[in-house]
């Protein structure tokens, strides 16, 4: 268990922490946010203007995250060298540029690398903050701070959402070219902010990943399988349930929109509300049930009836990102600052792995199934159910532990 939070004192937040968990939430909800979370609700009119089928678009997905698992591996290296700020500032010069792609894309190539670049980003963003919010946040606030990650996220995707909606009748057809370039607009301020501002002090070129630092989290077996599971289960809901709603739903365009916004609120307010749970009953068995309910949820958006559908889009965003956030405070409680990144690289691996398939896997369901997304949507809740059954034995390991 690392003694860092008896070294800074476990109840205040300096004005110096403020800024820093401030300025990661911005790259996050930028480089995740917007690189990742933003392209479902663009997918329809990317599908029609240039993609043509879903197996093309799940393409997009697998690439987005097969390079997030690229992006992973490419931390390991570099935190051996570079301070965190340093692989934060560098994601997101990725992700801009990632967004500029996307903005001018007129074929399927620039497309893929497009996305692909934003893998690379939000990968090189995500992994390193979990150890930059350690290093200046005791061990009880933890769980809060890195909850406001995932709310900067949520309404990241609001935005984008948001924008997704109006923008066909400003621009037309195409407006999906006009939102990406909002997007690296808001993103190239976010860069700007980081490169001046982020200075976390008393970290320097992170320890070498090693399996040894993955093992130091009790219960890793279980901890990797259930977090595996999850990210194949989560990403085909993700990326999919705009399609969804329009194509086998009968939802209109504003109204699609609406329900994905309330998944990102649910983004938004996840991370703090499990957060601020796993804090007080521990963060495994607030695993237990964050996975458990998720399981549930793709199950009642297939129903396609209000207000089922918008409700279980709201409670899988907000179990979503309270899990993620979960997960990554867990591996900050059981290792030090400086081997906290290089541990969370190795189960981001672990992560990408399981998401790089998923949309690939998605999108031949649908075609193959006529563009019925029943199969897509019951493979995701039973997998997700398997999650919630790995998190007991961590659970077992940890009992009688405090607060972890």
């Amino acid at each position: 268990m690392s003694p860092d939070g008896a070294k800074r004192g476990a109840s205040s937040v300096t004005p110096g922490a403020r800024r820093v968990i401030a300025l990661i939430t911005l790259a996050l909800a930028t480089a995740q946010g917007f690189g990742r979370f933003v392209f479902p609700a663009l997918l329809p009119a990317m599908k029609r203007d240039l993609l043509g089928s879903y197996s093309a678009a799940g393409f997009l997905g697998t690439a987005n995250v097969a390079a997030y698992l690229a992006g992973a591996l490419l931390v390991m290296v570099v935190s051996r060298r570079r301070p965190p700020h340093h692989i934060v500032i560098g994601g997101l010069v990725a992700s801009t540029a990632a967004m500029v792609l996307l903005a001018t894309a007129h074929g399927f190539a620039q497309l893929a690398t497009g996305m692909a670049l934003a893998g690379v980003g939000g990968a090189a963003v995500f992994i390193p903050a979990p150890g930059i919010i350690g290093s200046v946040v005791g061990r009880q606030r933890r769980g809060v701070a890195v909850g406001l990650l995932n709310a900067g996220l949520g309404l990241a995707v609001v935005v984008g959402t948001q924008l997704s909606r109006f923008s066909p009748g400003w621009w037309g057809p195409s407006s999906w070219r006009g939102v990406w370039a909002i997007l690296a607009a808001i993103t190239a301020v976010a860069l700007v902010a980081n490169a001046a501002w982020l200075r976390p002090v008393g970290l320097g070129a992170l320890a070498q990943p090693r399996l040894s630092a993955l093992r130091s989290i009790r219960g890793w077996k279980p901890y990797l399988l259930g977090y595996f599971a999850f990210g194949f289960g989560y990403v085909l809901v993700t990326t999919y349930t705009v399609s969804a709603l329009r194509d086998a739903g009968g939802f209109s365009v504003a109204h699609a929109a609406n329900v994905y916004v309330l998944l990102a609120l649910g983004i938004s307010a996840g991370g703090l509300t499990l957060g601020k749970v796993s804090d007080r009953i521990g963060r495994p068995l607030t695993l237990i049930i964050g996975y458990g309910l998720c399981a549930v949820c793709p199950l009642l958006l297939l129903t396609f009836r209000e207000p089922v559908v918008a409700l279980a889009a709201f409670s899988f965003g907000l179990l979503f990102s309270g899990c993620v956030s979960t997960i990554a405070v867990y591996a900050a409680d059981c290792t030090e600052p400086t081997d906290t990144a290089a541990a969370f690289a190795l189960v981001t691996v672990v992560f990408s792995v399981a998401q790089a398939f998923g949309p690939q896997v998605g999108g031949l369901l649908i075609d193959r199934s006529g563009g019925s997304f029943t199969t897509s949507f019951a493979l995701a809740s039973v997998v997700l159910a398997f999650s919630a059954a790995t998190a007991v034995p961590l659970w077992r390991a940890t009992k009688g532990e405090s607060r972890v």
